[in-house]
């Protein structure tokens, strides 16, 4: 018996090392989460610009369970703030900024967004454990809980499909891109859409009012200055970036 409560004890110990976050975060469900509170009010970019330095992102939350223990583990901390970022955003679905799938939610009645057409961020309420909503341009800041990345758990880091020559790659795994230095005009539409999917779901205009209400006959350029939008004649000539498909 004592043989076996040695192994028992030994194995229970190698787990909790194998697992181990952080320093000041703490565990999640799965193994490879682990979660870390800046209790600094930040607006929502500067928030998600910090968690990005350590390595990770806005959290982003994938079950009841972690859910219930981040609740927990806040309330352990003795915050006063009721309101704390979370990694979720809205443009007529719902995103998390580490790119994980959206498979779980705890919003409060009537906050998920569903019934808004404006673009969203969400918020985690201490008290209850529920999520809200606040506008993308709200001038708001909460303190925020960062997903950083467990150092003992790994898996096998995905590549980037090649692109062909003259390309760059994207973000995405299969994205590429291909500038074009040659001046051309384009074709256009009164709401904004993307010509390869029905979602436009991202968008950098210079204004809020040019990505709220487009022009009728314009296009969309980017300032390669800035890196804004900015609405173009739809007989204007460019020159234009291509999304090409990988080798």
């Amino acid at each position: 018996m004592q043989k076996f409560l040695a192994i028992f004890a030994f194995f229970n110990f190698a787990s909790i090392i194998c697992c181990a976050c952080p320093a000041g975060s703490f565990n999640g469900v799965r193994p490879q989460d682990c979660f870390t509170y800046r209790n600094v009010p930040r607006y929502n970019l500067d928030a998600e610009t910090d968690c990005e330095s350590l390595g990770g992102f806005l959290a982003s939350i994938h079950d009841s369970t972690t859910n219930k223990i981040i609740g927990a583990q806040l309330k352990k901390m003795d915050t006063f703030a009721n309101s704390v970022w979370l990694g979720g955003y809205y443009r007529s679905e719902w995103t998390w900024n580490d790119q994980t799938p959206f498979d779980f939610q705890a919003f409060a009645p009537g906050q998920n967004g569903t019934d808004y057409s404006d673009q969203l961020l969400s918020v985690f309420n201490t008290s209850d454990n529920t999520w809200y909503t606040t506008d993308l341009y709200s001038e708001i800041q909460f303190p925020y809980l960062c997903t950083v990345p467990n150092i003992s758990f790994t898996t096998p880091k995905p590549t980037h499909s090649p692109c062909p020559s003259g390309s760059f790659p994207g973000i995405g795994l299969t994205d590429c891109f291909m500038f074009q230095n040659a001046s051309l005009n384009c074709g256009c539409n009164y709401i904004w859409s993307w010509l390869d999917r029905p979602s436009f779901n991202y968008e950098n205009f210079a204004n809020r009012q040019t990505a709220e209400n487009p022009p009728f006959g314009k296009k969309a350029a980017v300032r390669i200055d800035n890196g804004f939008w900015n609405p173009t004649n739809a007989d204007e000539k460019h020159p234009f970036l291509c999304q090409v498909p990988p080798v």
